[in-house]
């Protein structure tokens, strides 16, 4: 009897519109590139598409830019256009050819590159809650830490405190306007960016949580329940 292939969830694609996508074409790529989900051998946990303009001596008007986190493994894509929708289905066109070949356990010609191997290590927060920065500072310096996660009890959000390298202070809250990511998304992110830390609200709890490095590995704080 053959058996169905699980569904699998639908993946995180965030376009970046740089000026040049409007929102009617940006949900038209992101529902492009999610498409990709079933050339997979593994979930998508996320990816990224953006584009840019060359310099004028370009014949290119185009070029589209994405990367797929699939498993542990970065599958990396460029391709160009005379329009947005033309260089984002030569895009698609490049990563599903690269899920095809990673599926048959076969490298792609734009190689994967494997994400470094870090381990994550998992807190639940001791932080109590605060009324205002200025107390979330006070508990950090208590608790001797460097990153704090805690719930802001004026506004009922979580929210992270953080000493900066200038031995300043660096906030942020789960507000409207904050990152939705995946875990997996958001150690790219960090993998990517070089910062010491990233806070974000969790794509599927919506509560925030503070990621940062620690002697090489991550720590991944959790507000508390």
């Amino acid at each position: 009897m053959r058996t169905q292939r699980a569904a699998q969830p639908a993946p995180l694609i965030t376009v970046q519109t740089n000026g040049l996508v409007d929102e009617h074409t940006a949900e038209h790529v992101r529902g492009r590139i999610a498409e990709l989900a079933r050339y997979a051998h593994r979930p998508i946990d996320c990816g990224t598409v953006w584009f840019s303009q060359p310099g004028a001596r370009s014949r290119a008007a185009i070029i589209g830019h994405a990367t797929l986190l699939v498993g542990g493994i970065q599958l990396v894509a460029f391709a160009t256009g005379a329009t947005v929708r033309q260089a984002a289905d030569q895009v698609r066109t490049a990563l599903r050819r690269q899920l095809v070949d990673l599926a048959h356990h076969r490298r792609a010609r734009v190689g994967p590159r494997t994400v470094p191997s870090r381990v994550l290590v998992r807190h639940v927060t001791t932080m109590p809650g605060c009324a205002s920065p200025e107390q979330a500072v006070l508990e950090l310096v208590r608790a001797g830490q460097r990153f704090g996660l805690y719930l802001d009890t004026s506004t009922d959000r979580d929210s992270a405190v953080w000493r900066t390298a200038e031995d300043g202070y660096g906030f942020a809250a789960n507000t409207d306007d904050a990152l939705v990511l995946s875990e997996a998304c958001a150690i790219e992110r960090l993998e990517l960016t070089g910062e010491p830390s990233l806070f974000f609200r969790e794509r599927t709890s919506q509560r925030g949580r503070l990621l940062y490095r620690r002697d090489g590995d991550y720590v991944l704080l959790h507000p508390a329940a």
